[in-house]
């Protein structure tokens, strides 16, 4: 199991651009984690309604890659070392965009 890294989540989601770190061993661990802190009032600088909502289509989509047996971990960049991206929709009509980044501690 590789060991647990320090992660950049930077977000984008209805006008907000939010970024935040959390420790994890995996990108998708790291989204993970990020997604829990949803439950915090005022977290990431989202109103409450928006961040229930992205915390609920955050979960949504991971259950859905589960039980369908697909693998929607992010996305690797290419020509890039430790970044990945994700996007996750949103009712109603909304999108978030996740990058993701393995950061170095110094």
């Amino acid at each position: 199991m590789p060991a647990r890294a320090l992660f950049t989540v930077v977000m984008e989601f209805e006008g907000t651009t939010s970024i935040s770190q959390v420790n994890a061993r995996h990108p998708n661990d790291a989204l993970m984690l990020w997604a829990a802190g949803l439950a915090a009032s005022n977290a990431y600088g989202l109103s409450r309604s928006s961040a229930r909502r992205l915390q609920s289509a955050i979960i949504e989509d991971a259950n859905r890659a589960v039980s369908a047996n697909i693998g929607d971990d992010p996305v690797k960049i290419d020509g890039v070392k430790n970044v990945w991206c994700k996007s996750v929709a949103v009712e109603p009509k909304g999108l978030a965009l996740f990058n993701i980044v393995k950061t170095a501690r110094k």
